[in-house]
């Protein structure tokens, strides 16, 4: 993650990522640190994520904002999650991708 942020990629994630991930922010602090970092793009246009949860058959909301962003910018997804990801047809890179 040092290195992608190190880097001239532009990082981003879905503000419900993050509210996911955080519970105690206070003892949290790498993630707090990465979180800042990170573009967080809000949850505001449901048409682009109803269609990919209809698409995929999944109700994963998050997963799939996470995919109409990497599919609204033509950029790939970083993730650990690529089972959950795969069904939504973005480019993909991570663990196994």
């Amino acid at each position: 993650m040092r290195s992608l942020l190190d880097s001239e990629c532009r990082v981003m994630t879905s503000v419900a990522v993050a509210c996911q991930v955080v519970r105690q922010p206070a003892r949290q602090h790498l993630l707090m640190r990465i979180l800042e970092a990170v573009e967080l793009i809000p949850l505001t246009e449901f048409r682009d994520v109803s269609r990919l949860l209809a698409a995929s058959k999944s109700s994963d909301v998050v997963d799939a904002h996470v995919a109409a962003i990497a599919e609204e910018i033509g950029g790939a997804v970083w993730t650990y999650d690529i089972k959950d990801l795969k069904s939504f047809g973005v480019d993909l890179l991570g663990e196994s991708a």
